[in-house]
C-alpha cells in the first residue's frame, strides 16, 4: 500500500479540504451566542491557557499509561495499523486534518447549536455533552478508554469556551495528537 501512498495522500488531502471548507462555512454562518461575542482574550492569555490545558492532558496521559486496566483503545489500534501501512497519510490525517475537523464539529458547530443561553448551567452542559459526544466518536464501548477520550473532549471544550477562539482548541487538539 505504501507504493500508492502519494496518490492516497492527494485524494485524501482533497477530501479533507472539502470537508474542512464545508464545516468552516457552516461554523462561520452560524449566529454566535452571547458568550462568544464577549471581548476576546489577549493572545498571551490564550497561549498560556493552551499550555496549561496541554499540561493537564499530559498528566491524564501519564495516569492513563500507568493505571489503565484495559488494552489500547480500538481507535488507537486502528491508527497504529494505518501508521505501518501509510505513515505519511496517517500522520497528516491524525495530526492536521482530524483535529481541525473535529474541533469545528464538536466545539464550533455543536457549541453554537445547543445550549445557547448565557447561563452557567448551559455552559457546563455544552462542555459535558460535547465531551461525551467526542468520547463516543472515538470509542463506542463505554469503559475506561472512553472516559479518557471524554476527558480530552472536556478539556478541549473548556479551552474553546474560555478563549472564545476555535483556533485555540484546534491547536491544543493538534498538540495532543502529535504527542
Amino acid at each position: 500500500m505504501t507504493t500508492h501512498e502519494p496518490a492516497l495522500i492527494a485524494v485524501n488531502f482533497g477530501m479533507w479540504l472539502i470537508i474542512v471548507f464545508l464545516f468552516t462555512r457552516i461554523y462561520m454562518r452560524q449566529p454566535k451566542p452571547d458568550w462568544q461575542n464577549a471581548q476576546r482574550e489577549p493572545m498571551l492569555k490564550k497561549v498560556v491557557l493552551i499550555l496549561v490545558m496541554f499540561g493537564i492532558v499530559l498528566v491524564i496521559d501519564w495516569i492513563d499509561k500507568r493505571w489503565n486496566p484495559l488494552a489500547l483503545p480500538e481507535n488507537q489500534v486502528y491508527i497504529n495499523e494505518l501508521m505501518k501501512a501509510v505513515p505519511i497519510l496517517t500522520t497528516l490525517s491524525n495530526d492536521l486534518f482530524a483535529p481541525t475537523l473535529e474541533e469545528l464539529l464538536f466545539r464550533g458547530i455543536f457549541f453554537n447549536l445547543f445550549f445557547i443561553k448565557k447561563t452557567k448551567c448551559d455552559t457546563v452542559m455544552k462542555i459535558i455533552v460535547s465531551g461525551l459526544a467526542f468520547g463516543c466518536a472515538h470509542q463506542l464501548k463505554i469503559d475506561y478508554n472512553w472516559l479518557i477520550y471524554c476527558s480530552f473532549g472536556w478539556i478541549l471544550g473548556s479551552t474553546y469556551f474560555w478563549t472564545k477562539d476555535i483556533r485555540c482548541s484546534i491547536v491544543l487538539h493538534m498538540l495532543v495528537n502529535l504527542f
